[in-house]
């Protein structure tokens, strides 16, 4: 398996899992801190029953528009998205807008979701914000936002495939995404085939304690002497 593109069923079999399965996996092998590789809680799902969703990051920075500063245009900011090797693709942007602009206004909303949807996108995650909720459902691209706001001002994008911060997450272009309701978690690529192994362990770990904890007649002492492994 090559290094920066996963195959194809790994990806599907990711996709069945939930995103706290995944990370509980991947501490099981010791790649990286407990404290480490997924976002924290200032971006929030949009849209929970949208699922699961795995793509690989292509990453943007934007900001409110200045005229002392110049950046990519739109137009290089979706031939780079298009272009992004591996699909489904994750958008992943961050606002590095000045303090009295941050998450004010509002880069996505409906014309932005189909225009990603056509550049293979299936999710974005941003610590700015998002509009038109009552219309991006029926469009399929989800959403982790730092909120929600009515008017986009007037954004600019700033780079383009760089390395991102976003909820306490770096991200680099080509980084693959794990997501759903609960959150965004970084999968090491390389070790996709021992995660979904892991995962199996996982599973059959908790079902197995879930089981004792859930006999007839458990008592309080019962359940210390389950969680003390005896």
């Amino acid at each position: 398996m090559a290094s920066d593109v996963v195959e194809e069923r790994l990806l599907r079999k990711l996709a069945e899992v939930d995103t706290p399965t995944v990370s509980n996996a991947i501490e099981t092998l010791g790649v990286r801190g407990r404290w480490e590789g997924f976002m924290n809680r200032e971006v929030r799902c949009m849209f929970p029953e949208m699922g699961v969703r795995v793509g690989y990051a292509v990453t943007v920075a934007f900001s409110e528009h200045r005229e002392d500063v110049r950046g990519p245009s739109m137009g290089e900011v979706w031939a780079a998205v298009a272009s992004a090797r591996g699909r489904p693709k994750v958008l992943v942007a961050q606002d590095v807008s000045s303090p009295e602009y941050f998450c004010l206004g509002c880069w996505f909303g409906e014309v932005y979701s189909w225009t990603l949807r056509g550049l293979g996108v299936v999710c974005v995650v941003t610590d700015g914000g998002v509009r038109d909720l009552d219309r991006i459902p029926e469009i399929g691209v989800q959403y982790f936002a730092g909120g929600v706001t009515a008017s986009h001002g007037r954004i600019m994008p700033r780079a383009v495939n760089v390395p991102v911060t976003v909820a306490g997450l770096t991200v680099k272009p080509g980084d693959l995404l794990h997501t759903d309701r609960h959150g965004v978690v970084l999968v090491p690529k390389d070790r996709v085939p021992e995660i979904l192994e892991a995962v199996q362990g996982v599973l059959r770990r908790e079902g197995a304690l879930i089981e004792r904890l859930r006999a007839p007649g458990v008592t309080p002492e019962k359940v210390v002497q389950i969680l003390s492994g005896r």
